[in-house]
């Protein structure tokens, strides 16, 4: 959540420059310092529990992201993640569990790369989806499989 709108008094930050102070509601005693001036084009009002539960019904429909070479499949990842577009993050996740699967299935292991950026997704989504649901992150993958399952 959004604690503040004000100027910091840290070392090397200009002192009229203007950040959002947010609080994680996980983690109340650590405090995340956002640039005013990148904080509108990079925040969003996080989702409702309706805007999550049709997110969630939507996900068999939602597209792979397309297999690439490695560096351009970084990138895409990279822009994905960045963006903390649920829809992204859910095209890679879809993406990396069907990649992963086809490698283990041909002996072959899942890249350190996909790992990573499998992670970082999961943990972004999952904290939307917990935050506006009111279910613990570590409980989401199960939650969205069985919503998942009975549609």
């Amino acid at each position: 959540s959004v604690v503040d709108i004000s100027t910091i008094n840290i070392e090397g930050v200009p002192p009229d420059r203007l950040y959002y102070i947010l609080r994680s509601k996980d983690h109340k005693d650590g405090l995340m310092y956002v640039p005013y001036e990148k904080g509108g084009n990079m925040m969003r009002p996080a989702l409702d529990a309706k805007q999550a539960g049709e997110l969630i019904a939507s996900i068999p429909d939602i597209e792979l992201l397309p297999y690439t070479d490695d560096r351009s499949r970084e990138q895409l990842y990279r822009k994905c993640i960045k963006s903390r577009d649920c829809r992204c993050l859910v095209s890679i996740i879809k993406t990396l569990y069907i990649r992963n699967r086809d490698r283990v299935a041909t002996g072959r292991k899942a890249s350190m790369l996909d790992e990573r950026y499998l992670r970082q997704a999961e943990a972004i989504l999952y904290a939307e989806l917990s935050n506006a649901l009111g279910i613990p992150e570590e409980e989401m993958r199960e939650y969205i499989g069985g919503k998942i399952e009975r549609s």
